[in-house]
């Protein structure tokens, strides 16, 4: 062997961690240039008519009227896009793609923390970030949908990261930016009321932090004339909008046909589980005292949510299928839910996707037996967390 092999030799070896998420990075970013010119249905019915509407009326000039149904922080993103020369398109996914990444970076990060490891790029690290960042449902969302779900789920997990450690601060910061980027959020709340009865330094007092956040994200819209109410009407806007007991998602109600006057009882079983979760916690039958057991009843409560609430959306799901995929790095038994989630959510994502030839999106593809099998995902995930909970070794809190 030269001289000149072994020194190369000896610097891949030595900076084989390295290389590989350079590289995994590099190949993501490929795949997703390849989606850059695509336009979904969400693209050509509501995201580039917005756009063209608020860069019409002279972009952050524009932010006194609510243009479309995106939070106030978003639409001053896309204002302060307009002065981009860029086409429309590239911007939105170019925005969410970086998310992408972010994403991925904080999934492996929080994988790496609960197994006892520092979040540093090696073996661990790189196989939740490639597994995060090729995953179906992230790279179609923001490459080929052009959605932002990857950025309001990047906070949310430096928000579960940040409450795992007792880091309260930070951690409802981070909650009121994901709050303030998609209502969705709120999906998290149930498990964060769970953890203020079990923590004694968690105060009622840090959802004012969110609260903050959430009213500062609109500042700039406020100084263009808007009104600090619309914060509160865009969320209420999103929520009437959608009558239906669900939009192509395997909810349980699908076993029911979507019968529109279940919406009550939707809600109130939904509530009534939640309040499940919190009895099973408060009585230690569901803990969260390690990073397993915290983070598969954050995904618990998250899976409760959007299974049994009315109009609930096939993209509401993301954050839990990140969630479940962060679990299969802390026990294998995790892979089956994962996979029911992701596979679900993967054959939904075609009908916001594609665009018909009369410029519709195509027909939803969701049945009673989809509906069937996250149901049963759901029970027996409930079963086997409750289980391990009541079987495992704990510390004492």
């Amino acid at each position: 062997m030269t001289a000149p092999e072994k020194y190369f030799k000896n610097t891949i070896n030595s900076n084989n961690h390295f290389l590989f998420f350079a590289i995994i990075t590099l190949i993501g970013l490929v795949v997703r240039l390849y989606g850059l010119n695509y336009v979904s249905v969400d693209m050509y019915c509501c995201l580039i008519p917005w756009f063209d509407e608020i860069k019409a009326r002279g972009g952050l000039a524009s932010l006194s009227i609510q243009i479309g149904n995106y939070s106030l922080l978003y639409q001053t993103i896309i204002a302060l896009m307009t002065y981009i020369n860029l086409p429309c398109i590239i911007l939105y996914k170019g925005f969410s793609i970086f998310f992408d990444f972010m994403l991925a970076y904080a999934a492996a990060a929080l994988v790496c923390e609960g197994c006892g490891k520092k979040p540093q790029i090696s073996l661990l690290f790189n196989c939740v970030y490639a597994v995060t960042l090729f995953l179906p449902t992230v790279t179609a969302n923001s490459a080929y949908w052009g959605q932002c779900d990857s950025i309001y789920t990047f906070f949310l997990v430096l928000t579960l990261i940040n409450m795992y450690k007792e880091k309260y601060i930070p951690a409802f910061i981070y909650y009121g930016i994901a709050f303030s980027f998609k209502f969705q959020s709120v999906f998290m709340l149930p498990f964060i009321i769970c953890l203020y009865f079990k923590r004694e330094k968690m105060s009622i007092l840090h959802l004012l932090i969110s609260a903050a956040v959430f009213f500062l994200s609109g500042i700039v819209t406020y100084i263009k004339g808007s009104s600090p109410m619309a914060l509160i009407w865009i969320y209420g806007g999103q929520t009437a909008a959608f009558p239906d007991m669900s939009y192509n998602i395997a909810s349980f109600w699908v076993l029911f046909n979507n019968i529109g006057t279940f919406r009550p009882i939707a809600i109130f079983t939904a509530l009534s589980l939640c309040g499940l979760g919190l009895y099973l916690s408060l009585n230690n039958i569901k803990k969260h005292d390690t990073p397993e057991s915290f983070y598969n009843t954050a995904a618990w409560f998250l899976w409760t949510s959007l299974l049994f609430l009315p109009s609930m959306h096939e993209r509401y799901t993301y954050p839990l299928d990140i969630l479940l995929v962060c679990l299969c790095f802390f026990d294998k038994k995790y892979i089956k839910y994962a996979a029911v989630s992701i596979i679900l959510s993967t054959i939904t994502y075609g009908t916001g996707i594609i665009l018909t030839e009369e410029k519709h999106c195509v027909s939803s593809v969701i049945t009673s037996f989809h509906g069937f099998i996250y149901t049963a995902a759901w029970l027996y995930y409930t079963y086997e967390t409750i289980k391990g909970d009541r079987t495992a070794k704990h510390p004492q809190q």
